[in-house]
């Protein structure tokens, strides 16, 4: 029975130190004169290998959302270091900042808008912070976007506008445009902004309109969009991968049995987490 009990603790313990570890943190954005809250995962190999610096997968959350609630709702420590321990990944990174306003003062998304300048945010400051505090990758190979709705777009757009900066990019059930969709609020207010923003950075129309060494940028990325049959977003989404296809740009298109869920959005992530990694490229 002592040695049952012993042999118990044992693989607990194994498992325990092999876990990986969410943490949370602040930072003033002198960009928005506000403080950001974001949240790292880190996999066990990061505490481990404390020579290594690993790939970084900047993740988007949807609108409404919280950063930490992607990894709560999704059990993203645990299936990220069971694929991990299987071969099936590498060990990265990931990282989420507060895209929604402490109050109804303060914007909300991932585009510049008046009085919330986010994106000039994202790269000027936010990028630049987790390159200066953590052991991640600062290379284009190194780096990787996903999102989630409102963050699936904004990660597209990033990377239609950064591609010299991501290796990949997988948008979930992204919110790309306004079709069949729109958000109703008052004029001035920060969902009336954000609405505007999202039209303004239509990633769909830019791709139309992009010229041929644009697109040939845009090859270097790789590219996936991930929605649900009955997911209210689904035409924005075909919209942009028609746009891709129609351009020449290799996209990825996936549609499976589902709606606008973390219900959904767990089905998808173990395949997220393997194209990510597939396509962070060795320094």
């Amino acid at each position: 029975m002592k040695k049952s009990l012993l042999l118990f603790f044992l693989i607990a313990a194994a498992l325990a130190a092999k876990a990986a570890t969410l943490k949370t943190y602040e930072m003033e954005s002198k960009v928005l004169n506000a403080k950001r809250t974001y949240v790292v995962l880190f996999p066990s190999a990061y505490e481990s290998d404390t020579n290594a610096f690993f790939p970084v997968l900047y993740t988007l959350h949807g609108l409404g959302d919280k950063p930490e609630n992607w990894y709560k709702n999704i059990p993203m420590a645990d299936i990220m270091e069971e694929m991990i321990e299987k071969g099936e990944i590498k060990p990265f990174v990931m990282v989420t900042v507060q895209a929604m306003g402490n109050d109804d003062k303060e914007g909300i998304g991932y585009f510049d808008q008046p009085g919330w300048k986010a994106q000039t945010f994202y790269f000027e400051e936010f990028i630049p912070e987790i390159e200066k505090q953590f052991r991640v990758r600062k290379d284009k190979g190194g780096r990787a976007l996903t999102g989630i709705s409102m963050g699936g777009g904004g990660a597209l757009s990033y990377a239609y506008q950064h591609p010299e900066m991501f290796s990949s990019v997988y948008a979930m059930s992204p919110w790309v445009n306004s079709t069949r969709w729109y958000p109703e609020a008052p004029f001035g207010t920060p969902l009336y902004n954000l609405g505007r923003s999202v039209l303004a950075f239509d990633t769909a129309n830019f791709i139309r309109r992009a010229s041929e060494e644009k697109k040939e940028q845009l090859r270097t990325v790789k590219w996936f969009v991930h929605i649900g049959d009955d997911d209210f977003l689904f035409e924005c989404a075909s919209d942009f991968h028609t746009a891709m296809r129609d351009a020449g740009i290799k996209c990825e298109f996936r549609v499976a049995d589902g709606n606008h869920s973390w219900w959904y959005w767990n089905k998808i992530t173990p395949e997220m987490l393997k194209f990510t990694s597939d396509n962070f490229k060795d320094e």
